[in-house]
């Protein structure tokens, strides 16, 4: 018995939904992850700063020496001066903006934070990171009973 031309193949029209919905399926996943780079790139930055942040204050504790933690606009400097001066850069992503300020939110614009021999700082200090490409800001709130920095989101 044969088949007629009707269901031999498939028509053009048919082949080309098939093709619009293959390259749909594959074309959604990649235009998605087009921002994910820039968002690895700023979380890992606020992955140093957290890191770094308390093992300056250890560092600190364990050499019995200043600490310094320096704004310098498109890096943010960790160092210790004793014996050994240790210093670790890290650099700061280009939509993220950062300011140091002393005693609270109302307090005076300063370019670093000094942790004492004990690992502290009596000024409250409050690091803040604009991150314009997730419109957030965080801040960082030195807690002198905890001797820690709280992290809040604004």
């Amino acid at each position: 018995m044969m088949l007629s031309n009707k269901f031999r193949a498939f028509t053009l029209l048919e082949s080309l939904v098939v093709i619009l919905l293959t390259t749909s399926f594959i074309l959604l996943p990649v235009l998605q992850t087009k921002g994910l780079a820039k968002r690895f790139e700023n979380n890992d930055f606020y992955t140093q700063i957290n890191e770094n942040l308390p093992k300056l204050q250890e560092l600190c504790i364990q050499r019995r020496a200043e600490g310094k933690v320096i704004n310098q606009g498109k890096s943010i400097v960790f160092s210790v001066k004793g014996q050994i001066e240790e210093s670790l850069t890290i650099i700061v992503p280009d939509d993220i903006r950062v300011w140091f300020t002393a005693s609270g939110d109302n307090g005076a614009l300063i370019e670093e934070i000094t942790f004492n021999k004990l690992g502290n700082n009596s000024s409250f200090p409050r690091i803040y990171f604009e991150d314009r490409y997730q419109s957030r800001t965080i801040i960082y709130v030195f807690q002198l009973y905890r001797g820690k920095f709280h992290v809040r989101y604004a």
